[in-house]
Order: structure tokens, then C-alpha cells, then sequence
């Protein structure tokens, strides 16, 4: 027959069988307190009369005894902080490298979002400078010029005093007339031109609604230095630059009203003698007049031979 010891024992039936054992002792020892303390209850209270009949010492200076603090059950819970495990960690303010809160003035208007996208494109950022000009072309697309109207009015730059008109070092050969371009002209050409003053020049149009239009560089340069690249235009070729003046109004308006580098030019019709067929149209002189300097001077001309009445009677 085999030992009944060898089959494994449950565990939950061994702690079970230990429970009940600390429990049938523990019962046993509240019993024979239970039963000790009552027949010593009758010699306690006759101790306590006895004591009470004798004089009792003076407890004035006798030192209190500290009673036992009573164990704070809210110590450890209080030191240590509490935890949220579904909300991870939980923060309460602001920190020092905490990034600022977004302002809330966003722009707007076409005008806010230029003005943002130049602000982002001296700082560099290129992309969102990008961004935030098509925004504000797509809102307004003269915003460019309210933007120029708004930081860079006409009324900010001083206008320059008119020279004299007729310098006293003049050669005789020119003709003393008045410097402006306008001087001559019927009055409504004269108003047709001087209402082009206020306009800018204009680049080419977008190619599509939703992208910047090309660069023109030439509409961003000071009116100093384009009159300067005009005088150059000028004295290389006289007919370049009465032709800028069909480009666009702005153009129109500085070559026909543009008087610090005044050209003349004087001819005289020779007789190419008998037996020629055509008579000839020479240069007599050609000079400008500086009117930064107030200085007259000679140029001498590229094609010095003479012209044929022929090939410029259609100009006459």
C-alpha cells in the first residue's frame, strides 16, 4: 500500500488548515486573559481604597511625563508626491524654457501679412516670408503699392529746386531755352504727363492667380539712381533713350520731364555741289549742360559723316 504522504498537498488547503489553527490559538489566549483579569479586579479595588486614604505627595513639581504622540497616518502620504498614472506627469505655471505664447494679433488684412512677410524675410526666414506673400497677394493684389504708400510716402522725400535755366557760361551756338522737357508742349500733353508722376513702374503679371509675380528690379531702384542710368542711356545713344519713354508711363514721365543732363544738337545743310544729287545734312554741335555743375561740354559723335537729306527728310 502506498504512503499517503507522496501525493502533493493543495496549497490553498494547507494555508486554509494553518488559518484555522492560529485561529483556535489565538481564541484560547483571549480566554485565559478574560479569566485572569476578573478575580484580580476585586484586589485592584481594595488596593485603590487603601491608596486613596493616605495623603497624597504634592504634584506640583513633579515633571510630566510626555504621552506618546499618536503615529500621523498622513506623514508619508503628504511627503511624497502624487502620482497620476493615466495623466502622466502633471505640471502646474510656466517655466523658464517654456516657449512664449503665440500673440494673438495674427494678421489679417493683405497689409498685415506683407508687412509679417518682410519682417520674416530680413530675419531670414525665407519660407514663411514666401508663404505670407501669396496670402496677401491673394487678399488684395495692389497691396504692394498700399505698402509703399504707407511706409514710403511721396511727401517724406524733399524735392529739389529748379537751377537756373539759362547758365551765363552757355556756348552761343545753343539756343537759350528753357531746361524742362515739358516747355513747349500743348497743355493737355503737359497735364497727360504730369498726372504720370505718382505711378511706379510695373513688373510683368503673375503667371497664374496663385503665384508671385516675376522680379523687376528696375521698379525697386531709387529715382537717384535710375535718373543717373537714364544721363548714361543718354549720352550713348540719343535714340535709346527717346524710345524709353514707350516702355511705360513712369518711364514716359522721367524722359520727358528729366532736366539734369540737357542735350542739344544743332545742324546745318551744306551744299554738296553741282553735280551731286543730294545735298548734305552735317552736325554743327552737340552739347550738354550739367545741371549739378552748371557746366557746358562738347561730345564728339560716333558717326561723323554726314547725313543725306534723303534718309532724313522723313523726320522733318
Amino acid at each position: 500500500m502506498s504512503d499517503p504522504t507522496q501525493f502533493p498537498v493543495n496549497p490553498a488547503t494547507a494555508t486554509e488548515e494553518e488559518l484555522e489553527t492560529f485561529r483556535r490559538q489565538w481564541r484560547a489566549e483571549v480566554s485565559a486573559r478574560a479569566s485572569h483579569t476578573q478575580p484580580s479586579s476585586g484586589a485592584t479595588q481594595r488596593t485603590a481604597h487603601a491608596t486613596s486614604s493616605r495623603p497624597h505627595p504634592s504634584q506640583r513639581n513633579k515633571v510630566p511625563l510626555p504621552a506618546d504622540r499618536p503615529k500621523d497616518a498622513h506623514t508619508e502620504d503628504d511627503a511624497e508626491p502624487h502620482t497620476y498614472h493615466d495623466l502622466g506627469e502633471k505640471q502646474f505655471g510656466r517655466k523658464l524654457a517654456d516657449p512664449a505664447p503665440e500673440s494673438s494679433n495674427a494678421p489679417v488684412s493683405a497689409l498685415d501679412h506683407y508687412e509679417e512677410a518682410v519682417k520674416s524675410e530680413t530675419q531670414g526666414k525665407l519660407g514663411d516670408s514666401v508663404n505670407l506673400y501669396r496670402k496677401a497677394f491673394k487678399l488684395d493684389a495692389t497691396v504692394q503699392d498700399i505698402y509703399k504708400k504707407k511706409h514710403f510716402p511721396a511727401a517724406s522725400f524733399p524735392k529739389q529746386k529748379p537751377a537756373n535755366a539759362n547758365p551765363s557760361n552757355a556756348p552761343a551756338t545753343v539756343p537759350s531755352t528753357a531746361h524742362h522737357s515739358l516747355a513747349g508742349f500743348s497743355s493737355n500733353i503737359t497735364d497727360l504727363v504730369s498726372s504720370f508722376a505718382s505711378l511706379s513702374i510695373l513688373g510683368e503679371e503673375p503667371p497664374t492667380d496663385l503665384s508671385p509675380p516675376p522680379p523687376c528690379p528696375i521698379a525697386e531702384l531709387p529715382e537717384e539712381l535710375l535718373a543717373d542710368i537714364l544721363m548714361y542711356v543718354a549720352v550713348d545713344d540719343v535714340a535709346e533713350f527717346a524710345r524709353l519713354s514707350q516702355v511705360c508711363k513712369r518711364m514716359a514721365y522721367l524722359v520727358m520731364t528729366e532736366d539734369r543732363y540737357i542735350f542739344r544738337m544743332a545742324l546745318a545743310l551744306n551744299n554738296a555741289g553741282k553735280g551731286a544729287r543730294n545735298n548734305k545734312l552735317a552736325w554743327k554741335g552737340y552739347w550738354s549742360y550739367n545741371r549739378l555743375t552748371d557746366d557746358w561740354g562738347e561730345f564728339g559723335l560716333k558717326n561723323d559723316k554726314p547725313y543725306y537729306w534723303s534718309r532724313v527728310k522723313s523726320w522733318a
